[in-house]
């Protein structure tokens, strides 16, 4: 399976952090967030992987050129932002494939299982399926809502509540999502393209009992530091 990693976006939040450096490219406990999802994705059998990248690109590729380990890495280096969606898009053009393994270039969920991911894929009529887990303080993120048959029926706005089932930001998209998105457009996956399939009952959530790790400010990076610190 062709795995994206969307790594274009500047990282505003950990600028100040990390100047010189793509957020893919900032390092937890001494590795790069892009490393630890790299050997992560090689635990899970996954070694096609892309990486959809922009700002600082270059710096991203410089590094995986001496990236020892044996998965195929490519980077396709955007001409301009293009959001989660369009950038998705951008990177699938010449893949050919029917679906894709989308992660977020600056989260872990160490402990979900792909290959069950993949496999409630398979067994669903689905255009998107969702990694989704339950954490505290929801209200940072939104929450969603999840029927009985594991729909996602509606998005909810960031709010006051402390609990909650959160997107943990990882995907399954099929092709035909892909094709919804204006090519060379800036596109967002949780704004643009996620509410018209939840209408139709076309996005499903696929629960994991993990932790999720989003170093996008410097809280989540000393969570995520913290989790290094025990399982390194």
């Amino acid at each position: 399976m062709h795995v994206i990693i969307l790594a274009g976006g500047p990282g505003t939040r950990l600028q100040g952090t990390f100047p010189d450096l793509p957020k893919a490219l900032a390092p937890v406990r001494g590795k790069p967030i892009l490393q630890r999802q790299l050997e992560y994705l090689a635990t899970q059998g996954m070694d096609n992987i892309h990486v959809s990248a922009g700002y600082k690109a270059d710096r991203i590729e410089e590094w995986l050129h001496s990236y020892p380990e044996g998965a195929s890495v490519r980077v396709h280096i955007e001409n301009k932002p293009l959001g989660t969606g369009g950038g998705i898009e951008f990177t699938s053009r010449n893949l050919n494939a029917d679906h894709y393994l989308v992660l977020n270039g600056d989260t872990l969920v160490p402990d979900l299982s792909l290959n069950d991911m993949i496999d409630d894929w398979k067994s669903r009529p689905l255009d998107v399926l969702l990694a989704a887990t339950a954490i505290e303080k929801a209200d940072r993120y939104g929450s969603l809502d999840i029927n009985e048959q594991q729909l996602i029926t509606a998005f909810r706005e960031k709010d006051a509540r402390n609990n909650g089932i959160v997107n943990a930001g990882v995907y399954i998209l099929s092709q035909n999502a892909i094709n919804s998105i204006t090519p060379d457009t800036f596109v967002s996956l949780e704004n643009d393209i996620f509410p018209s399939l939840c209408e139709q009952r076309r996005i499903g959530a696929f629960m994991c009992d993990s932790p999720m790790l989003d170093m996008g400010t410097p809280e989540g990076l000393n969570a995520m530091e913290s989790w290094a610190d025990a399982h390194d």
